[in-house]
């Protein structure tokens, strides 16, 4: 396999029709064996055949086109219609790259989410923690009054 769009195709078709599915493969997405195959080993499909790809499987387009992101997450009709007018108006290379860039902004933009997330909660801890503390002297302190 030559590029990771090979790499992804071929992910595809195993999920779903085992590693000598190569046939029903390409029968599902109503194309010949050899193109499949060609696909599999670096041969790039068009977009169209990508945008059917992904319409066949359910994954999402911008993970087949790029590899980021999850392939199980829904695809967008807008963010598809998106990446085909990128790909019209700079190129099937260009608006790749143009692609990239755009989603791995967005997912750092989530992972710096999930950081704030990840603080806020381990701020919540300490004062939990904080506050098990109090109570454990206050329990000592009612314990050791009730004491003779």
């Amino acid at each position: 396999m030559e590029n990771s769009l090979s790499k992804r195709l071929t992910q595809l078709r195993t999920d779903r029709h085992g590693v000598r599915g190569v046939s029903d493969f390409a029968r599902e997405l109503g194309v010949s064996m050899t193109t499949y195959y060609s696909w599999e080993h670096g041969t790039r499909p068009a977009f169209s055949a990508l945008r059917k790809i992904s319409e066949a499987t359910a994954c999402n387009l911008v993970w087949l086109l790029t590899g980021l992101g999850d392939a199980a997450e829904a695809s967008n009709k807008y963010a598809d219609d998106a990446v085909a007018e990128a790909i019209e108006c700079y190129g099937e290379s260009a608006a790749m790259e143009r692609i990239k860039d755009e989603t791995l902004n967005a997912l750092l933009r989530k992972l710096a989410v999930r950081d704030e997330q990840l603080d806020d909660v381990q701020k919540e801890n300490q004062r939990l923690r904080e506050l098990i503390v109090e109570l454990r002297e206050t329990v000592a302190r009612l314990q050791a009054k009730e004491k003779p």
